[in-house]
């Protein structure tokens, strides 16, 4: 399609003589590729030239009249006609041949034509698209609103009064459109269309979608073309797919699609999904493969074990078999390889048939002096299992490799069969040595360390029989935790132990310190500090957590303090329950209503006079403002127990009684700001009432509008 990149880039700068210089070219050539010129008039009719260039569009009939195939022949005459601006009696003729052709015998065929305005050959740019929309316009039937407001279903029709009614998924209420305006902003969609069946089946379509996922994507990219995984996501994460479900939902349908032969999946995000014309064979895959990588030994082997990974039935083919092991085979001629990749390579061959490669691969593995490095170079975690079995089978000497590859074991599952091989040979002693050396020294084995934690903390047989405790190994963790932080090189193993240490608020944590000693929690605590990945906040949570567990952990309260502290908001949990309840409403309905207020405002016309789109966008802002002030509290939130509030003073949590100099009582509650009523005397802690009164005792005097009160009582809100 070389003519559509030239078409294309006289576009991009706008150079109307070279597009029309063109144009005449193209006109004037002899052989006809109707899929480029369809593809030109399509970048053509979303131009700012489709205008100027329109009434020479009619130069193209003799070319078009070569078009054998009845279905891109009518699809050229269309766009033709869309682009079409000048009054043309040929063009007209032409459109009146097409549309008796496939719509003479539809109902009301006459009276559509004057509709258009075709009969007296008046109006005949985008005639035959408006026909069809025309034709469509069937109660019950569905149209889409590209604009933003999704698909409709068409209620009533009246071409007497040349209107129709319809109910848009995206717009509240009933909307009635001339069928001008339908000619500009509607396409019509069968009840088929996966939109339509979003819009009216939508349990039905993700009952297929999560069924047939490959077939539902080849669905929904014939009916909309090319799209990119975030274009896919926009049209189906929460319209088909729950939002919750999607990320699992998508991974799976993804490795699906890469084997899908009609399917054409790309490695960038930017680029779209597409479906192929024709099929791609296994054969062609696997030299596209090989076309695209180096050809050194470890790319080879990955390309090889990859591909048969995700294509078990191309083993079967002898011409994708033979490929692979001529890649195979140059490797060992061209090469000087390791024996790791000797190994590997004599793996794959034995998988294609090859079965006297098992000789070879024994003799390595009886021969080889230092079976530790192989083991660590083999990067293909089954070919590394398959490694260990025939270490088991073939050496004697195999009780004392596998221990030494427990240190070099970066795969848990791998680990696990490793230690449990160990375990029921009777190798007890070496277990418990090891286990101890973990223990003592995490960093010198880091990914062993986290996965004897895991395991530590999932299985409490496993503790009893190696003798562990779990605040011994929290101990490790966050010794291990500060000695990876000075490294770049571990800030992957740096996010996984704080992944485990704050998901599901502290959860481990809390497990933690609930069985821990007041001397443990006091070492955590050191510990945690000199952490820097834990954040100061972090810390304090740490701090909150232990002082549950041991509350005698608590620091000396001093005067002022927690009715002052500006980092905390006090609460209760009737407060911490509200505004969580209010960010969930404004997310979850304030924010949808509002996205829905934008776009049938948007709909109304001219944004610049557009009050209604002014008013939904200042509602927009004042949302997120309100929402993010909202969660950024949220975040600084403690909940008020009966440990926090004391009687001796007043403060946060304190219900104060007071008299003034004639008798009359008073009653101020001072909570946090969410709780706040004046009306109720229910001060905020951070008003200025409640700072005067910040730390005085029974019996104190304090000075209210004139009048002089005196603190008769102090009692707790939460009795």
């Amino acid at each position: 399609m070389s003519y559509l990149n030239e078409f294309n880039k006289k576009i991009q700068k706008n150079d109307y003589p070279g597009f029309l210089t063109l144009w005449e070219e193209y006109c004037n050539s002899d052989q006809l590729d109707a899929d480029e010129l369809i593809a030109i008039l399509e970048v053509l009719r979303r131009s700012e030239m489709s205008a100027n260039l329109g009434r020479h569009i009619e130069r193209m009939l003799p070319l078009w009249h070569t078009c054998a195939d009845p279905e891109k022949s009518y699809e050229l005459i269309k766009l033709m006609l869309d682009v079409q601006h000048a009054t043309s009696d040929v063009m007209a003729q032409e459109a009146m041949k097409i549309l008796e052709k496939r719509f003479g015998s539809a109902p009301r065929f006459q009276e559509k034509l004057k509709i258009l305005g075709l009969r007296s050959k008046d109006k005949i740019q985008g005639c035959i698209r408006n026909f069809e929309l025309l034709n469509h316009l069937e109660k019950g039937n569905f149209v889409l609103h590209p604009a933003g407001w999704g698909v409709g279903e068409i209620l009533d029709v009246s071409f007497l009064r040349e209107e129709f009614s319809v109910e848009f998924e995206l717009v509240a209420g009933k909307k009635t459109l001339s069928f001008t305006t339908a000619y500009k902003t509607l396409d019509p969609i069968s009840k088929e269309h996966i939109f339509a069946q979003r819009f009216t089946q939508a349990d039905q379509l993700e009952a297929y979608a999560k069924k047939e996922p490959v077939a539902f994507i080849k669905k929904f990219l014939t009916e909309l073309g090319p799209k990119t995984a975030g274009e896919i996501k926009d049209e189906l994460c929460d319209l088909v797919i729950p939002q919750d479900s999607w990320t699992k939902w998508w991974q799976q349908t993804r490795a699906k699609l890469k084997k899908d032969s009609m399917l054409e999946c790309p490695d960038d995000l930017k680029q779209p999904f597409r479906l192929r014309k024709e099929e791609v064979t296994y054969e062609d895959r696997l030299k596209k493969l090989f076309a695209d990588s180096t050809q050194d030994a470890p790319s080879v082997i990955s390309v090889i074990y990859s591909f048969f990974r995700d294509f078990p039935d191309s083993l079967k083919n002898t011409a994708v078999r033979n490929l692979a092991q001529m890649h195979l085979s140059n490797l060992t001629t061209a090469q000087a390889l390791k024996t790791s990749e000797q190994m590997m390579i004599c793996m794959l061959l034995e998988d294609m048939g090859q079965e006297e490669k098992k000789q070879e691969l024994v003799k390595i593995v009886k021969n080889e002096q230092d079976l530790v490095p192989v083991f660590q170079e083999i990067d293909i975690i089954s070919l590394k299992k398959r490694f260990l079995l025939l270490i088991k089978q073939e050496r004697h000497d195999w009780k004392m490799l596998f221990e030494l590859f427990l240190l070099h074991i970066d795969y848990s599952p791998l680990r696990d069969y490793v230690f449990q091989e160990l375990s029921s040979s009777g190798a007890t002693k070496e277990l418990h040595a090891f286990v101890q050396k973990l223990l003592l020294h995490p960093y010198d084995a880091p990914d062993g360390f986290i996965w004897l934690f895991q395991k530590g903390m999932e299985d409490e047989v496993f503790l009893k029989e190696y003798l562990l405790t779990v605040s011994r190994l929290f101990e490790g963790l966050l010794i291990l935790l500060s000695r990876l932080e000075s490294s770049s090189a571990n800030k992957s193993l740096t996010k996984k132990i704080m992944a485990m240490i704050i998901d599901d608020r502290f959860s481990l944590v809390r497990q933690v310190m609930k069985q821990a000693s007041i001397d443990e929690l006091k070492e955590f605590l050191l510990l945690s500090t000199k952490c820097q990945s834990l954040t100061e906040h972090e810390l304090k949570i740490f701090q909150s957590l232990a002082e549950v567990a041991q509350p005698s952990l608590g620091k000396e309260k001093q005067k002022h303090s927690s009715i002052s502290e500006a980092n905390v908001i006090w609460c209760t949990q009737e407060g911490y329950h509200k505004i969580q309840k209010r960010v969930h409403h404004i997310a979850t309905v304030e924010t949808v209503d509002n996205a829905k207020e934008i776009e049938t405002a948007r709909g109304h016309g001219d944004l610049r006079e557009n009050a209604e789109f002014k008013a939904a966008l200042e509602r927009r802002d004042r949302l997120q403002s309100e929402l993010k002030i909202l969660s950024d509290q949220i975040s600084l939130a403690r909940i008020l127990s009966r440990d926090d509030i004391d009687l001796d003073e007043v403060g946060v949590g304190c219900i104060v009684e007071c008299v003034d100099n004639k008798g009359h009582q008073e009653i101020f509650t001072i909570l946090g700001p969410w709780e706040a009523d004046t009306d109720k005397n229910i001060l905020s802690y951070q008003s200025k009432l409640a700072q005067s009164l910040a730390g005085k005792v029974k019996g104190d005097k304090f000075k209210l509008h004139e009048k002089e009160l005196t603190i008769t009582n102090i009692k707790s809100y939460l009795d």
